[in-house]
């Protein structure tokens, strides 16, 4: 059996895959434009040839202003999905809005596949209902968004906190 470009290991800075294969599937997407949101990157993905390549989103936002950080989480459906947008993404700069970022993807280092993501976020504040559906973090099937399974515990509201200048109250959500 021979192995193709596509099954070698695209992040070549890690030494942990076995046999040069990569499984994971995990990646955070960085230098997205500002202000670019969970539909303007569903969007983008469908047009780059992604739409239904991925089954988990969360671009990390200021809850109160709902600016999102410039990056986000994105796992794949398998392990060649990961690599072929590993290798699409890296560098890209066709945005749909004037940015002049370049994208770099990494794999994702704490949390890596659908159930660890799942489960990271299931019993989060980012899903109490206090936090607008467009910031929480989504779950999807064939390109389709998805229902989050139910919480397992009751769900923390996220705290609110004063900002770094102490002048105005932001809500931030701390992650337990």
């Amino acid at each position: 059996q021979s192995m193709d470009e596509d099954d070698l290991l695209v992040d070549s800075d890690s030494g942990d895959a076995e046999d040069g294969l990569d499984e994971r599937t995990t990646v955070m997407l960085r230098n997205l434009p500002e202000g670019f949101s969970r539909q303007a990157l569903e969007e983008l993905l469908a047009q780059e040839g992604f739409a239904a390549s991925y089954n988990f989103m969360y671009l990390p936002a200021d809850i109160c202003t709902g600016q999102t950080f410039f990056y986000a989480f994105v796992n794949l459906t398998t392990p060649r999905e990961a690599r072929r947008f590993h290798h699409h993404f890296t560098g890209f700069c066709s945005w749909p809005v004037p940015c002049s970022s370049l994208a770099a993807v990494e794999f994702s280092e704490a949390l890596q596949g659908l159930d660890q993501m799942t489960e990271r976020y299931r019993n989060s504040p980012m899903m109490h209902p206090l936090v607008p559906d467009d910031l929480r973090p989504a779950l999807y099937s064939d390109g389709t968004r998805v229902a989050f399974p139910a919480p397992s515990r009751r769900i923390p509201a996220p705290r609110l906190r004063r900002s770094r200048t102490g002048s105005s109250r932001r809500l931030t959500v701390e992650l337990a």
